[in-house]
């Protein structure tokens, strides 16, 4: 059986083990942090320019936009056979971008890629119900938005796993509660 110690030497030695043996132990964005650092590590003359920055990166907290930042150049490095070179730098691909965000996600706030405007939404039934469950016309008379333009957002919550359908029919209204 490997101490502490042990661990902590494979770990910083580029050796994935000491990852899989401490990944309940550290912090899911520090392993992320590392893993890039390393990959980093393997390529230290090449750099990466991201021509992919989209309005939905903004929406993420600033650590979160430094470490997709990474996480994209991390990928990008790792295929950089398949990838365009301009003017010395690697060209990140829409791909690598996407899959630094699915990797993210866990992390980011729960409603980080909803529509601003859903968020709101989220964020005011969740301070007015809480954990309670609720109708969408106490939700309509709460929120005070048009009914298509809340049906919408509920599909999005719906869709994300942030609220859930918990009973009621048709003619009596469904009812809803808060998942995250």
């Amino acid at each position: 059986m490997k101490t502490q110690e042990n661990t902590r030497k494979t770990y910083s030695e580029d050796n994935l083990s000491g990852w899989i043996e401490r990944k309940n132990q550290i912090p899911y964005n520090q392993l992320l942090e590392d893993i890039a650092q390393q990959i980093t590590l393997l390529f230290p003359e090449d750099e990466v320019h991201n021509p992919h920055h989209t309005e939905t990166i903004n929406t993420l907290a600033p650590r979160h936009q430094r470490l997709h930042n990474k996480i994209t150049t991390s990928i990008t490095l790792l295929h950089h056979p398949y990838r365009m070179m301009e003017r010395g730098y690697y060209i990140a691909d829409q791909e690598d971008s996407m899959l630094a965000f699915r990797l993210l996600q866990p992390l980011s706030f729960p409603a980080t890629l909803l529509r601003r405007k859903t968020k709101k939404i989220y964020i005011k039934i969740k301070n007015h119900f809480g954990q309670n469950p609720f109708t969408f016309l106490q939700s309509l008379r709460r929120v005070r938005i048009p009914r298509g333009s809340l049906r919408r957002h509920f599909i999005a919550l719906e869709n994300s796993n942030y609220i859930t359908r918990i009973g009621g029919d048709r003619k009596n209204g469904y009812v809803y509660e808060i998942i995250k």
